[in-house]
């Protein structure tokens, strides 16, 4: 005989059936996509290449073993474990779900798993024999997704960027025209300025070729006699009027907007529903969740009283009749034993009772092994597994009942229904386009829907340039006005102010914010004032009572080396004093330092 081995090729019905077994087998070994499969007994039957790679599995080793044998110790795999566990039990099948597999290299890869279950179709009825998870890696799908959102939300912020850059030009140019126009009048109201503001504060402390000990010295020139005068200096910028505080409401549950209960510009009060949301798909799943945790209970308190059940009656039953059969089956085989031995009846009857003693035996025992087989249904491990899955189906039904109840959301604060656009529902993730909520539109859990603006305090947020930002500081009273209520001035205060300006790249005029508070509204004044109009806000930056103030003609010299010319009183010829310049106006320099209150200063002539 050959040591060699034969191969046997299949003819006719079973040579397709073995190619189409190779067909299979070599799809799912070439499948980048992980396939496994559990038998109704629980034991693993397919496990592809791809799903051992993934599942860091031997194939050969776990094929043919209980899926609690192979996944209930791997912590790595609880995630997976837990989908087949739910497919199993909760016949959650179907639906895509994505966990967080370790990969070879120490790092995490995304892999979503699909379940199914496998159907026999045998003498045309339908029936599970198995499940199926297929499991795909979406790690670089994922990825591809961020770097997407990343490169959009990088557009988004350009086009802002040159938003602000072209608001900034448009501010510069105009302040560029308003410096312009300013120049041009400062030459031509000069003098007349000069001299209104000498007579306006010290009578008629100048003069022209005025007679005295100086009139020599002076003849011709025009003077002033410096006096302390108080100087306010402001900073002024537009802005709207915003909310002093806004609330995003956002959705607790998942769904679609079934109802709006309010609209936008609308006062609510706190408590008060404001969205109900269509929740016909958790509703149908919580009623799924009743009849699981109710099932779950009954089988619970029917193996916690076992041995009273009727199954239990039931075999104990079996048992007693059998017993009793048993008895009269034994009985008979003893007289017929002894009416053989007195040659009454023939052998063959005896035979018989004796063959009908042995079969009544037999049922006997097998109904006290029915017996302990039903009792062994109610041992403990028995009990606390149903305990687990009544537990289980409880938490369900009862988180499910919790998003029923989500389902409407209410107001958390009093104030007023803003309208899409705001800043709060920007920082929390608000379509772009701003569009209102709108019914049927799908909600996240956690997704915004509206906000509330508390109406307690009102705000005033601007931009201030970059010359003017430096003198502006946290709790600089203000005064603001506006066109749309002109018989209302308001008192306030600086709230903030940005350390950082709004404008980026190569932007020249840099803008920061700064909010402005109102200190105190009543109904009154709310009754008149509409989030979104525009107004004036003023900022006394500096007010000082007793200032010295010349005007501009009179002081000579550049940065550091500042000249006026001064009256000798004694009679002599003027003399020029170095002076420290302060702030300036569009007429006037503040003197801090070289001059002092009654010091008569040439402003123009000889």
């Amino acid at each position: 005989m050959s040591d060699e081995k034969s191969t046997v090729v299949p003819l006719g019905n079973d040579r397709e059936a073995h190619e189409d077994t190779l067909l299979h087998r070599n799809v799912l070994e070439s499948m980048s996509e992980g396939v496994l499969t559990v038998a109704a007994s629980g034991r693993i039957g397919i496990l592809n290449p791809a799903a051992s790679r993934l599942l860091g599995l031997d194939g050969a080793e776990v094929r043919g073993r209980t899926i609690a044998e192979v996944l209930m110790n791997r912590e790595d795999l609880e995630a997976f474990n837990d989908i087949v566990l739910a497919a199993v039990y909760d016949e959650a099948v179907g639906s895509r779900s994505t966990i967080r597999l370790p990969a070879g290299d120490g790092a995490e890869r995304s892999i979503a798993v699909t379940t199914s279950y496998l159907v026999s179709r045998d003498d045309g009825e339908a029936r599970r024999v198995g499940l199926v998870a297929v499991l795909d890696d979406i790690t670089e799908v994922e990825a591809l997704a961020e770097a997407t959102q990343a490169q959009n939300a990088e557009l988004r912020g350009a086009y802002r960027e040159i938003e602000d850059k072209n608001k900034a030009l448009d501010s510069a140019l105009k302040k560029m025209t308003a410096v312009r126009v300013a120049a041009m009048l400062v030459v031509v109201v000069l003098f007349a300025g000069a001299a209104w503001y000498v007579w306006d504060e010290a009578g008629s402390a100048f003069t022209l070729g005025a007679a005295g000990p100086s009139a020599e010295a002076s003849k011709g020139a025009l003077t002033i006699t410096v006096a302390p005068r108080r100087l306010v200096s402001t900073v002024s910028f537009v802005g709207r009027l915003e909310p002093g505080r806004e609330v995003p409401v956002t959705s607790q549950v998942a769904g679609k907007v079934a109802k709006l209960l309010v609209e936008y510009g609308d006062l609510v009060s706190a408590g008060q529903p404001l969205v109900q949301l269509d929740v016909a798909e958790t509703d149908r799943r919580h009623f799924e969740a009743q009849t699981r945790y109710f099932d779950a209970r009954d089988k619970l308190e029917e193996l916690e009283n076992w041995e009273s059940s009727p199954e239990m009656a039931r075999v104990r039953r079996a048992v007693a009749l059998a017993g009793m059969e048993y008895e009269t089956r034994k009985g008979k085989l003893a007289e017929t034993a002894l009416l053989l031995e007195q040659g009454v009846i023939p052998a063959s009857e005896h035979k018989a009772a004796e063959q009908q003693y042995q079969g009544q035996k037999l049922r006997y025992e097998a109904a006290r092994q029915d017996l302990e087989a039903a009792r062994a249904k109610a041992d403990p491990d028995a009990v606390r597994v149903a305990r687990l899955r009544m537990e289980n189906a409880k938490t369900r039904m009862e988180g499910l009942e919790k998003t029923l109840q989500e389902a409407v959301v209410y107001a958390p604060i009093s104030g007023i229904v803003l309208e899409p656009g705001s800043k709060s529902a920007q920082k929390s993730g608000e379509d772009g386009d701003g569009r209102p909520l709108a019914v049927g539109r799908p909600v996240n859990q956690g997704g915004y829907l509206l906000s509330i603006a508390e109406l307690e305090t009102i705000s005033v947020a601007g931009g201030v340039d970059e010359v003017d930002v430096v003198k502006v500081k946290p709790d600089q009273r203000v005064r603001i006005g506006g066109d749309a209520f002109p018989d209302l001035v308001f008192q306030g205060r600086i709230a903030r102010v940005s350390p950082q300006s709004r404008s980026k790249g190569r932007s020249r005029v840099p803008i920061f914010d700064v909010t402005a508070v109102i200190d105190r509204l009543t109904d009154e004044h709310l009754a008149q004032l509409r989030l979104g109009m525009s107004a004036n806000v003023t900022i006394v930056v500096r007010d000082e009572p007793d200032a010295l103030l010349v005007p501009l003609a009179a002081v000579k010299g550049s940065p550091g080396n500042y000249r006026v010319r001064v009256v000798d009183k004694e009679g002599g010829a003027p003399r020029e004093v170095r002076v420290q310049a302060g702030e300036t106006t569009l007429y006037e320099v503040e003197i801090v330092g070289g001059l002092k209150a009654g010091d008569e200063v040439i402003v123009a002539g000889s």
